[in-house]
């Protein structure tokens, strides 16, 4: 509103619950689809310790999972920018490292209110979302892992339900897509396939219509991208690239289950095969090349996405 009028905005945060405080981007629901608007950052963000740490810890432990996925969303950037040569920064991606011990440490301490916990719970999503907003783009916060929440979301409108918080769904994803990372990393000798002409329509339903020209935008970078891992080098130079950024499935979920928070299918209201389902088709609602992108390209996502949720879902 703030933005369509042409007048500043402050904006009041009563629980660490996600990181869109200071960013710019909008994310509303357009024809069914999960979409990214560019709006204006508020010109300050208040906040009362008190309310923070006083929210319900479903909102709190949504945060929480919102910032973990800063590892596999700042590799998708940086994937994006070895392939495609997207712009990509450093001291974006490097906003939260001093303070992510006091949370990614004591997750108990998040759970129980503890104001030193939620005030860098907090903080890390401030600056994540100032990281969108240096960016322009939601890129430094947003990969694979968000393409599972948002496709949650969509499919859960479409059909007249509810879908889990923001957050929640995110850290599951996370979760699946840290494993998926480790299994594309794993592979010594990739052999590329060509993608899909088109979306799955059957999967998407109603929804495919609004889906398709979204793929579509996307496809020639799978080509690109498969053309440049197939340089002499390339492949190894991407692996060694992001490996590091990335952190073990194990350590975010054992982080959000000593917060209390989701980690499982269940706990977000999906059942596993639905999950399955969602991994191998989310990467066809956003044209940022993503994870999910890659391991399709490899052809072991179908295959992956299964063992992954039964495993990790």
């Amino acid at each position: 509103l703030a933005h369509d009028a042409g007048i500043p905005c402050v904006s009041f945060a009563t629980a660490a619950s996600m990181n869109g405080y200071a960013s710019a981007n909008v994310a509303p629901t357009l024809a069914g689809v999960k979409s990214l608007l560019r709006a204006r950052p508020p010109h300050a963000v208040l906040a009362s310790p008190e309310i923070l740490c006083a929210a319900p810890r479903e909102l709190t432990t949504a945060g929480l999972g919102d910032v973990l996925a800063k590892c596999t969303s700042s590799a998708d950037w940086r994937m994006n920018h070895l392939l495609f040569g997207d712009y990509y920064c450093a001291r974006s991606v490097g906003l939260i490292v001093e303070i992510e011990p006091l949370y990614l440490e004591h997750p108990e301490a998040v759970a129980a209110g503890d104001a030193r916990a939620v005030g860098a719970l907090f903080d890390a999503l401030l600056r994540t979302g100032v990281a969108m907003t240096m960016a322009e783009s939601s890129a430094p916060a947003s990969g694979g892992e968000h393409l599972i929440s948002h496709t949650l979301d969509m499919l859960a409108v479409a059909a007249g339900g509810e879908h889990d918080l923001h957050g929640r769904q995110v850290g599951v994803g996370t979760i699946l897509m840290c494993e998926l990372y480790r299994r594309v990393l794993a592979v010594e000798s990739p052999k590329f396939r060509a993608p899909p002409a088109t979306i799955d329509a059957r999967f998407w339903g109603k929804l495919a219509g609004a889906v398709a020209p979204c793929y579509a935008e996307k496809r020639p970078r799978l080509a690109v991208a498969a053309g440049a891992l197939a340089k002499a080098g390339a492949w190894d130079r991407l692996r060694a690239e992001l490996a590091p950024m990335l952190r073990p499935p194990e350590q975010v979920r054992d982080c959000l289950a000593r917060a209390g928070g989701a980690t499982t299918a269940s706990d977000i209201g999906c059942d596993k095969r639905a999950l399955a389902e969602i991994l191998r088709r989310a990467r066809e609602v956003r044209a940022r090349f993503t994870i999910l992108d890659l391991a399709d390209l490899l052809g072991i996502l179908d295959a992956a996405a299964g063992e992954i949720v039964q495993q990790w879902g």
